[in-house]
């Protein structure tokens, strides 16, 4: 499932926060979360989308493997596209990781 992770971390690009696109084989929200709160570290594929600036088309390009400090993160949504309703997504859409154990 593809999520979109907020960490408390500068960005590249020097904003307070940053934001990590990824896919992990988790298939829930909820389940996601059980893997965070027993993990120090995680490993997830990262995307970037990607538009072609001849086409204005958007693609998703996989930058490989990366490994997460599960105590950077602050805040982990299921990943929407843009021009998808986010009405299927209304009750996993936001959840703050540390001390939410269901």
């Amino acid at each position: 499932m593809r999520f979109i992770l907020t960490l408390s971390m500068p960005s590249f690009s020097n904003n307070l926060v940053h934001q990590v696109i990824c896919d992990h084989s988790s298939e829930s929200l909820s389940e996601f979360t059980e893997v965070i709160n027993d993990s120090d570290f995680i490993i997830v594929d990262q995307f970037y989308n990607v538009k072609n600036e001849e086409t204005g088309e958007r693609h998703w390009e996989h930058k490989g493997a990366i490994t997460i400090n599960t105590s950077l993160i602050g805040k982990v949504q299921i990943y929407v596209e843009k021009n998808h309703s986010a009405e299927a997504f209304r009750r996993e859409t936001t959840l703050t990781m540390r001390g939410s154990r269901r």
